[in-house]
């Protein structure tokens, strides 16, 4: 049986948005926040909304936002860290 992708903690993606050089603006209102990310793609293909803080996001999602971000490593690095996760499947630490 194969284990589901694990999920993301959002207040780390908030984080890895919060300090990517890619953020040109941000809205915040009520509890959702807007980034829109620098580049000359069409704006909604450069937004990125969280319409909440905690809780989890989904692994397809938060690699989506990595992409965006052009960071996926350091997304990377967090699943093998945090979630015992690395390249699509779960591994035994060494």
């Amino acid at each position: 049986m194969n284990n589901p992708p694990p999920t993301v903690d959002l207040d780390f993606i908030i984080s890895m948005i919060d300090e990517s050089d890619m953020v040109q603006g941000k809205v915040k209102v009520g509890k959702s926040t807007g980034y829109v990310l620098k580049g000359t793609k069409p704006i909604a293909k450069r937004t990125i909304i969280i319409n909440q803080t905690g809780g989890q996001v989904p692994y397809e999602w938060a690699t989506g936002t990595a992409m965006k971000l052009k960071c996926p490593e350091k997304l990377s690095e967090w699943f093998e860290r945090n979630r015992n996760y690395k390249d699509g499947g779960y591994f035994k630490p060494k």
